[in-house]
């Protein structure tokens, strides 16, 4: 069972997911993670032949680096998922955003939250105040982390 963060409606499947969201919320603004899933459904229904994924992609919001396609639809190994993030426990969170550059402690961030409005905010103003150490994927890391936390 999986549910649809955007209106709590509960799904049987992964699959379901993916058409529930291309379906009902393909203009809202979604997560990129979503965005993916949406982007998954269109590839396997063939919706993109049509000439529409212009519009859709239009009527998404800029987000940072997209991710690069591979040949047969996949992404690398490499690539964070948030439910990658998600598994992982608040000190193994804040001990890998350290190893990108990233001082920050459970006190830390609830001090620091209380001025922000959102995690996306949040992770932005940590890559302008320190130096974070993080390319291709690890950058996905960073937001995640900060969506996960918050």
């Amino acid at each position: 069972m999986v549910e649809c963060r955007y209106c709590e409606q509960t799904l049987e499947k992964e699959s379901a997911l993916r058409e529930h969201l291309y379906e009902d919320h393909a203009r809202d603004e979604l997560s990129r993670i979503d965005r993916k899933r949406v982007e998954q459904y269109v590839d396997e229904h063939g919706l993109g032949e049509s000439g529409n994924e212009e519009d859709h992609e239009a009527s998404q919001p800029a987000h940072r680096e997209q991710r690069a396609d591979t040949s047969n639809g996949t992404y690398p190994a490499d690539a964070w998922e948030l439910s990658d993030v998600e598994a992982l426990s608040t000190d193994e969170i804040v001990e890998k955003l350290a190893d990108h550059g990233i001082e920050t402690s459970e006190t830390m961030f609830r001090n620091r939250i209380e001025n922000f409005n959102s995690a996306m905010t949040l992770s932005e103003q940590w890559e302008a105040e320190y130096e974070v150490d993080a390319t291709s994927y690890d950058q996905d890391f960073i937001w995640m982390a900060a969506e996960v936390l918050y």
